[in-house]
């Protein structure tokens, strides 16, 4: 059970305004992601947040989509008092703005997110043999066919996790931290300026954690009438987050999507006028309208 006691550490300005826009970085990353947000939304009580085990949030608990969303809904009650609250997520914080979602849809106003990769149990790929379906009874077919899918599922994830615990223990480990602190500016896209912040911030002992929860995550199989939110996607991500994005739409019938010109995955630093831009006519509009670098899917 979550305390009052645990708290996700933030950085807050305007508190005195009666909106609030809460801000959940990417994975690996802390809240100084949003510095070319910060100051730009005055008229906002703006919350910037780091998730746990990253940053400077020190709770007695693991990192798990399912915890942070907790601290998150603590925060929206008891710190902003139930203000009229937009969420901005990027990567897992888009993931974990999913799960609010489904799970307190009641205290959030709108939702903005970019860059989430996650399935649901309808888009796993699976191989399931036809003797042993022929072998199964009524009325536990449907039952049986849906184990063997998850469990398939499950050694899929674990085959992938060990492989990136390999590449940690034989490979990454025994680089020299710069190196791979460069290799996470070229994933990101994001200048050497950067550098110094990066090397701060990522913990590679994490990010096997953040893998797992990232890989295991199924949104639910049913639609949502949330009715403000909005998805975005860059078109020179990985096809799978393009992918993704239909996914949400599908399960959110009353969500905008969008795709971004040229957008690689932390936007929100690379083209901040546009990312800007984009927020605040969402927040105020709930609407977006096409622009050269943002078209509707």
């Amino acid at each position: 059970m979550i305390t009052m006691k645990e708290k996700l550490y933030y950085v807050e300005e305007g508190k005195e305004n009666n909106e609030a826009i809460i801000f959940i970085h990417s994975n690996l990353l802390s809240n100084w992601v949003w510095n070319r947000q910060k100051s730009q939304f005055k008229d906002y009580h703006c919350i910037y947040l780091d998730l746990i085990d990253h940053g400077k949030t020190q709770v007695n608990m693991g990192f798990s989509i399912k915890n942070c969303r907790e601290l998150i809904k603590n925060i929206i009650i008891n710190d902003l008092k139930y203000k009229k609250v937009h969420l901005v997520g990027i990567a897992i914080g888009g993931t974990i703005i999913i799960d609010l979602l489904y799970k307190y849809p009641n205290i959030i106003e709108t939702a903005t997110i970019s860059g989430v990769n996650i399935k649901n149990f309808d888009d796993i790929e699976y191989n399931v043999n036809e003797k042993s379906v022929n072998k199964l009874k009524m009325p536990d077919e449907i039952k049986n066919i849906n184990n063997i899918i998850i469990n398939q599922e499950n050694k899929r994830i674990q085959y992938l996790l060990s492989s990136i615990k390999e590449c940690k223990n034989n490979i990454l480990d025994k680089k020299p931290s710069n190196f791979i602190i460069s290799g996470f500016l070229a994933e990101y896209g994001i200048g050497k300026e950067y550098f110094d912040r990066l090397k701060e911030t990522i913990k590679i002992n994490n990010f096997i954690k953040v893998s797992e929860e990232y890989l295991k995550y199924r949104s639910p199989n049913e639609t949502n009438n949330f009715p403000h939110l909005l998805i975005l996607y860059g078109t020179k991500e990985y096809p799978k987050v393009a992918k993704s994005a239909e996914l949400i739409q599908n399960q959110f019938p009353k969500s905008k999507i969008f795709s971004i010109y040229r957008a690689i995955h932390l936007w929100n630093i690379i083209n901040y006028e546009w990312f800007n831009e984009t927020l605040i006519e969402f927040i105020v509009n709930k609407n977006i309208k096409d622009k050269d670098y943002i078209k509707r899917r």
